[in-house]
């Protein structure tokens, strides 16, 4: 009976030895620099856009879209279920046009992933 008393007590102790876990921030620029082969250093711009997002009144996900043909760009949808105010990176932090993700074929995205979520103020 004693043993069962401990593993908890031991479960704890290794769940607060195992590292510290990724703030959200950190998570969605994790995410980001996987699937853009990047560097944190060079996702900057992105940590930077994130925070930029969460300090103003402006809302939304960021999403990393992946494509068939296309290398990996990034989408802040500012407006809750709709992208006709989305806004489109590259990588590298470079804008692209409003036509990037509107004149691709939606059958050849190959991930849409929400990597954040900036919550109504």
């Amino acid at each position: 009976m004693k043993t069962f008393r401990l593993i908890p007590i031991i479960l704890v102790v290794l769940m607060a030895c195992s590292g510290e876990e990724l703030n959200p921030l950190d998570h969605a620029v994790a995410k980001a620099c996987q699937r853009c082969d990047a560097s944190r250093q060079q996702m900057n711009w992105l940590r930077d856009l994130i925070e930029e997002t969460r300090q103003a009144t402006n809302s939304g996900d960021f999403y990393i879209i992946q494509h068939k043909s296309k290398p990996p760009f990034i989408v802040h949808q500012p407006n809750v279920m709709s992208c006709i105010g989305c806004i489109q990176y590259d990588c590298r932090g470079k804008l692209l046009s409003g036509d990037e993700l509107t004149s691709l074929q939606f059958s050849e995205f190959t991930a849409w992933t929400r990597i954040y979520n900036v919550p109504l103020k």
